[in-house]
């Protein structure tokens, strides 16, 4: 009624009008291969000629100009005792789609090449401490001969890691990871067995390590995540059996020392083991229990495949693996 104020004395808003939009590109329905017959066609006033210098056959190039002719709304060329003849429409998108299309293709040949010598790229790897004990030492020796420039960083893996790598916050990731999305690239780097390591005056050692006597052990447990199992312990319970994690440590560092020191048991890859033990006081014998080997091997997105610099990187993590797993 007139007179009468809304409720709570407010005033409605007024209505905004809703953001226009921007009109949708013309290119976004064109087919650039479109323009490339319109300047062969404009270049040899001849069907014949511009599809012998596209590379078509006539008839497909003949489809071709009725495509452009549909898409333009102009005949663009008439036929004349002189040959074709462009409209003057066709006259008119000449020398713009001549300079247009010689920058596309003067950027495309100077596209910058990756040269190992002097490039400063930085790439991001992410690892597990297996990764980056046994590979990234030997990684790092051959770029500072090969790509002194570039740079490295090492992040450990997580559970994000394959979400990081697809969405191009990691250039590779370093792994024993599980079937990956289509997109995600691989290659196997390096299998390895498991040994026990123990203190070389266990006492355990004058009577051998039986199955018994390495379950009633207490162990040391290598965990990145502080939590969760290995391979071990999958195959103690098939057995019926269990042991007993007296420590967790998140990498692989502290462990030998702390066994050098205690009658710990650490069950670990033969190759960290070999890397590790030092001049510690330790001594490698076989687990008793048959535990199944692994591999880690390296991913990348498909995006990175043909990268010059990423396929540099590989090749050089190919070739250290290489020299790891021979010994």
């Amino acid at each position: 009624m007139a007179g009468m104020k809304p409720a709570h004395g407010k005033r409605p808003a007024p209505s905004r009008p809703a953001p226009s939009r921007p009109p949708p590109s013309l290119l976004a329905g064109v087919d650039l291969n479109l323009l490339l017959a319109l300047d062969a066609l404009l270049s040899e006033r001849s069907v014949t000629r511009a599809a012998q210098r596209l590379g078509q056959t006539q008839s497909s190039l003949s489809h071709t100009l009725r495509r452009l002719r549909a898409l333009l709304g102009d005949p663009l060329f008439v036929k004349t005792p002189k040959g074709m003849q462009p409209t003057a429409l066709a006259a008119e998108l000449g020398p713009p789609l001549r300079r247009a299309l010689a920058e596309i293709e003067g950027a495309l040949r100077s596209r910058p090449r990756f040269d190992p010598a002097t490039s400063t790229r930085h790439f991001t790897i992410a690892s597990s401490d297996y990764g980056t004990l046994l590979l990234v030492p030997r990684l790092m020796a051959r770029l500072s001969r090969l790509a002194p420039g570039l740079s490295i960083a090492v992040r450990a893996t997580i559970e994000r890691s394959v979400e990081e790598l697809c969405a191009g916050q990691l250039d590779l990731l370093l792994g024993a990871v599980p079937p990956q999305p289509a997109d995600i690239l691989g290659r196997r780097l390096l299998a390895d067995r498991f040994v026990c390591l123990l203190r070389r005056e266990h006492p355990v050692l004058r009577a051998g390590l039986t199955l018994e006597r390495y379950v009633e052990l207490g162990h040391v447990l290598i965990s990145p995540m502080g939590v969760g199992a290995t391979w071990v312990d999958p195959v103690l319970e098939r057995l019926g059996l269990s042991r007993r994690i007296a420590l967790r440590v998140p990498q692989y560092l502290a462990a030998p020392h702390v066994v050098a020191q205690t009658d710990l048991v650490l069950t670990i890859a033969e190759r960290v083991a070999h890397a590790l033990r030092g001049s510690l006081p330790l001594c490698e014998v076989p687990p008793p229990v048959d535990i199944p080997g692994f591999s880690i091997s390296a991913y990348w997105h498909a995006q990175r495949q043909d990268d010059a610099g990423h396929r540099f990187l590989r090749e050089q993590l190919f070739a250290v693996a290489a020299e790891v797993e021979a010994g």
